[in-house]
């Protein structure tokens, strides 16, 4: 063989040695790579599986330790009562150690219930969300009118008769008051012009004899008018303003404040003890005759409403899962405290009549049956003395508004349809549900009225599409609560376009405040007056015996200005609108 063919030969058997070593080694290192991979899955899997398991019996403890919490009855006989935070050792005990013993504690997810189950998380069967929308620290939202009689309706239209709310214009059948543009006007009627003017910063006002109460950010200015000029007479100060309410000659103010203890006022500050202390709340009295005043604070959570009876205030602050609602009398003396499952929807959610306080509730983690109730609490010793959770609201339904008229509580609960539920709570230790009409949309305002010898029920609220906004009227009869005539719907594309209707805030004004509302009633008709749009105000006629129940009865042309509110009162058979800087007359017949 030639030595050129032996190196060939040569060459050609190291290549195949090393081919052969290269694999078989690369063929031992997939194989030691895929049981290295296999290894470190299971590793994590079981560490995953103990993370799971300790979780789990984690938030079995959380439960038990929620459960005890809302629960707990603290002493015997003070299990309603709100705690005196008098001294400083006080607030360090109560509130601190309530803050680590006794708050509700949150559940912990685990890795592997979140891999699994993160798309269902906050959410029904349906895919819509279960989470309650955030309550609106503004003014309430309330029911019932107080109307003047004959051809004079000019009060403010407000929850409890008697009980003023501000708003943006107020009349006292002489002068009509009102804000715009940083500005606080006086209108003469007699004369029809304005008396006069002065800068002011305030978004809403009452007014008590000669004094005009002007309520700011910050601040809320009293004026007196004095020969035809405002004077200024005292200065209130403030944090965050909540809300307010006028009795007689008595000014309730309603502010908040984070919770710091340099803001504490011993011996007139209360505990609600159930809730998580995240805010201090101040409600102070002045007596407009003499301006003397009276304070008392709360400690307790956030999204507070104020609900105010003829009898006492109560605040309704919510927690993760559940409502605290603390009383104080007119004279802010600490009443007590109870509690209610779930979140409630706003001001329309609570009623005090004849010696009960009953408040209906929303709770979102109850099954589909039970997620609405009313519960009914007696006020003399504050015991709960009715509840009702069963049959209001279909599947997931959540409540949307809520009326109560004496003995009787109309809710309406939607989702995808409307039911109007009539509860009957004449027995308060057993309310019961009389009738469920269903209806399109939704009515998120209720007002009762009567006709003659028959009671209706006037509803504001929006159709399927939400775009649209809808009035109905509804009759109240001994079987049952069933609508007449049909919705008068104002749709997006039909008026409100051609009345260039382009804010939701206007939206809001008509459906959601109720303080925007003209209502007057007489011996055979309903009048609505509401702002549809910045330049169109309209006035409804409702004449339940007619075809059409709904009826347009007056359009008044508004100046196109933005952020023009106007208010319309009657007086001696006169219509007066307040528009921007000016006010619009006519006669109402």
């Amino acid at each position: 063989m030639k030595l050129k063919e032996f190196k060939k030969n040569l060459k050609t058997e190291y290549q195949n040695t090393i081919n052969k070593k290269f694999t078989k080694r690369e063929f031992h290192f997939k194989f030691k790579l895929r049981y290295a991979f296999l290894a470190v899955a299971g590793v994590v899997f079981a560490a995953l599986l103990i993370q799971h398991f300790w979780v789990y019996n984690y938030n079995k403890g959380i439960k038990n330790h929620n459960n005890a919490v809302l629960n707990r009855d603290i002493d015997v006989g003070t299990s309603t009562e709100l705690y005196p935070i008098n001294t400083k050792q006080d607030y360090n005990h109560v509130v601190l150690s309530y803050q680590n013993t006794h708050q509700l504690k949150k559940e912990k997810t685990s890795i592997l219930s979140y891999l699994f189950t993160f798309q269902f998380i906050g959410c029904t069967s349906d895919g819509k969300s279960m989470m309650p929308e955030a309550p609106i620290l503004s003014p309430d939202v309330c029911t019932d009118a107080s109307n003047g009689q004959g051809d004079n309706s000019y009060q403010t239209n407000t929850q409890v008769e008697g009980i003023d709310e501000a708003d943006v214009a107020k009349c006292d059948g002489s002068y009509i008051y009102y804000l715009y543009n940083r500005k606080l006007y006086v209108y003469d009627l007699k004369a029809e012009k304005a008396l006069t003017s002065t800068n002011d910063y305030g978004f809403e006002l009452y007014i008590y004899n000669d004094k005009i109460i002007s309520i700011g950010t910050g601040r809320t200015t009293l004026y007196k008018l004095d020969n035809n000029h405002l004077n200024i007479q005292e200065e209130i100060n403030y944090e965050r303003y909540l809300t307010s309410r006028l009795v007689q000659n008595k000014f309730y103010l309603a502010s908040s404040n984070y919770m710091k203890e340099d803001y504490i006022r011993y011996e007139e500050c209360y505990y609600d003890l159930y809730s998580n202390p995240y805010y201090l709340y101040s409600l102070n009295c002045y007596d407009l005759d003499t301006m003397e005043s009276k304070e008392t604070q709360l400690l307790s959570s956030y999204g507070t409403v104020l609900y105010a009876s003829s009898q006492a205030f109560y605040f309704a602050s919510q927690n993760r899962n559940f409502t605290s609602i603390s009383i104080f009398s007119h004279d802010l003396e600490a009443v007590g405290v109870v509690k209610v499952s779930g979140y409630i929807l706003n001001q329309f959610s609570m009623d005090e009549y004849e010696g009960y306080f009953r408040v209906v509730a929303t709770d979102t983690t109850r099954n589909a049956e039970e997620l609405n109730a009313i519960t009914i609490f007696n006020l003399s010793d504050l015991a709960k003395v009715g509840y009702l959770d069963q049959g209001i609201g279909l599947e997931r339904q959540t409540v949307k508004s809520v009326r109560f008229d004496k003995n009787t509580c109309y809710v309406v609960t939607y989702e995808n349809r409307d039911p109007l539920y009539e509860i009957d709570c004449s027995n308060p230790e057993n309310p019961i549900i009389i009738s469920a009409y269903q209806a399109p949309g939704y009515s998120n305002y209720l007002h009762t009225f009567k006709i003659g010898n028959k009671e209706y029920v006037l509803g504001l609220g929006y159709t399927d599409s939400l775009q649209s906004t809808k009035i109905s009227v509804y009759e109240k009869t001994e079987e049952e609560t069933t609508q007449i005539g049909k919705d008068f719907v104002l749709a997006y594309n039909d008026y409100y376009s051609k009345a260039n209707y382009s804010n939701s805030l206007l939206k809001r004004e008509m459906f959601e405040n109720h303080k925007a509302l003209f209502i007057y009633v007489d011996d055979s008709y309903l009048y609505l007056g509401a702002q549809v749009a910045y330049n169109a105000y309209l006035v409804f006629k409702i004449d339940v015996e007619a075809e059409d129940v709904i009826t347009i009865d007056k359009e008044i042309k508004l100046k196109d200005t933005a952020y023009n509110f106007s208010r319309l009162f009657l007086v001696e058979n006169k219509i007066y609108v307040t528009n921007s800087d000016a006010v619009i007359v006519d006669d109402f017949s």
